[in-house]
């Protein structure tokens, strides 16, 4: 729901934060957690389905379920260029 213009030079988790209105939204973190493994082990994190609320152009955050898998993907030297987050989005 949000434009890639809108994204580019963001920090992701400025980009996507937890929901404010729910004090247990624990996304971020998880993400966050999953991300420094792929970072540690050089190899794919599959995270477990969990709830990562997004926010609407109108700023209200909508329920979401995501069953995220984060690949690491090497340049021509070996060395990580970026991680990428494929999805599967839950109803």
């Amino acid at each position: 729901m949000t434009k890639r213009g809108e994204l580019i030079g963001r920090d992701l988790f400025d980009a996507f934060p937890d929901n404010p209105d729910d004090p247990g939204a624990n996304g971020v973190n998880h993400l966050r957690a999953s991300l420094g493994r792929v970072l540690d082990h050089a190899r794919a994190d599959r995270m477990d389905h969990q709830r990562y609320d997004m926010r609407r152009p109108n700023g209200v955050f909508e329920k979401r379920w995501w069953a995220p898998l984060n690949v690491p993907v090497f340049d021509d030297e070996g060395l990580l260029s970026l991680i990428l987050t494929a999805h599967h989005l839950m109803a």
